[in-house]
């Protein structure tokens, strides 16, 4: 029931994160007496239109931080120039971070970060739609997906990119029996080359799907 609005957002690397500071600092502006907190999700080019919004208007930021190392916001804003500044300053000027787990809190501690400013909140989860289910319903949802009743089956379901581990999942899976099958769920900038360079059957690019709850359940 709540509105999505879009903001600009093209090109690459610096253009890109250019544009979104741009064009997300003009839509918070245009809406500052509709708001008391800006929200922001993952050290980008929002978190820097929101400090602004601090500044003039004395709105309340906080900032979740996304992940941990090469591919977490700390690991992707050092590999990037003027990164370590942008850290820095979201680090001066943020009411509050945001940490999904004990290892994105103790890597933002180890940058700096004031610990007394963090609170650790787990992503949330549906537990009506993610849930365990009998033996009955397991074996219905692998007809349906066409999987064998007595296989072994792990379901890997997010991003296909690199930091996820997928690459060393793939390689754990070359040493599998035939019975043990990986279910590999999602899109991204790597499926094309693991599906061209994986040929066992007992692996499955199931490619995007919404109904992720089934193939958790299987």
């Amino acid at each position: 029931g709540l509105k999505v609005y879009r903001t600009a957002a093209f090109g690459s690397g610096i253009i890109s994160s250019f544009v979104f500071f741009i064009s997300s600092f003009i839509f918070l502006l245009r809406r500052r007496k509709t708001y008391d907190i800006i929200h922001v999700h993952l050290v980008s080019g929002h978190a820097l239109s929101a400090i602004l919004l601090k500044l003039f208007f004395g709105k309340k930021i906080l900032v979740k931080f996304g992940g941990a190392r090469s591919t977490g916001d700390i690991g992707t804003s050092l590999s990037r120039p003027l990164g370590r500044l942008k850290l820095f300053i979201v680090r001066r000027f943020f009411n509050a971070f945001a940490a999904p787990s004990r290892e994105v809190y103790d890597e933002i501690i180890s940058f700096g970060f004031n610990k007394n400013k963090i609170s650790i909140i787990p992503n949330g989860v549906d537990t009506d739609l993610f849930r365990p289910v009998s033996c009955p319903e397991k074996s219905s949802i692998r007809k349906v997906l066409n999987l064998e009743e007595k296989d072994f089956v792990c379901v890997y379901t997010g991003r296909i990119e690199m930091g996820k581990g997928i690459e060393l999942a793939l390689k754990a899976w070359e040493k599998m029996p035939d019975n043990a099958v990986l279910l590999i769920v999602g899109t991204g900038s790597l499926l094309e080359k693991f599906e061209r360079d994986v040929i066992r059957k007992n692996i499955i690019f199931a490619g995007f799907r919404k109904n992720i709850q089934d193939y958790l359940a299987a």
